[in-house]
């Protein structure tokens, strides 16, 4: 019996490396693109662009949008809601003892995502098959939005650490 054992494990090791091939092993996704295929085309390109202008929303949309957050550290808002846990970044903001702990993690997240975004546009957008007018737009707008982007940061890294100097 034990014998059996021996076979079966020395028969399953030397055939393990044969059990697998490599197109088995890389398979091509269906219904969705990767980074490599995509930008091939005006419309994907447009649709890329579209993502870039998507966190602009961080300004005033959503629940933890900059005006709501600045809004709560002055005297135009008090932060209310169901209490002092409910909305804890806010309720930070308009009671002074905002910290990272309660510091919503989407409010930098949303900025590099957007930066990461109008990186991968621009290092794409050469090798897009578009008429070169339209390319030229895009190419602007998005160095336009991604300079946004790293300013509005900027601005917010810059107040939140006189914030917390203070």
């Amino acid at each position: 019996m034990k014998f059996n054992k021996i076979k079966i494990a020395l028969l399953a090791l030397m055939a393990a490396p044969l059990s697998c091939t490599q197109d088995f092993i890389e398979v091509e996704p269906k219904g969705q693109f990767l980074s490599e295929n995509y930008y091939a085309d005006k419309d994907q390109a447009f649709s890329a662009l579209v993502g870039v202008y998507d966190v602009l929303r961080k300004n005033t949309g959503g629940f933890e949008n900059m005006v709501s957050m600045m809004n709560a550290g002055s005297d135009d808002q008090v932060a209310g809601g169901g209490g002092a846990s409910d909305g804890a970044g806010i309720q930070g903001f308009s009671n002074f003892t905002i910290n990272s702990t309660i510091m919503p993690v989407s409010f930098w997240n949303d900025y590099y995502q957007g930066i990461f975004r109008a990186n991968t546009l621009l290092s794409k957008l050469p090798d897009t098959e578009m008429d070169a007018a339209l390319k030229s737009r895009f190419t602007a707008e998005t160095k336009v939005l991604r300079a946004f982007t790293i300013s509005t940061s900027s601005i917010c890294s810059a107040m939140s650490r006189w914030y917390w100097s203070r």
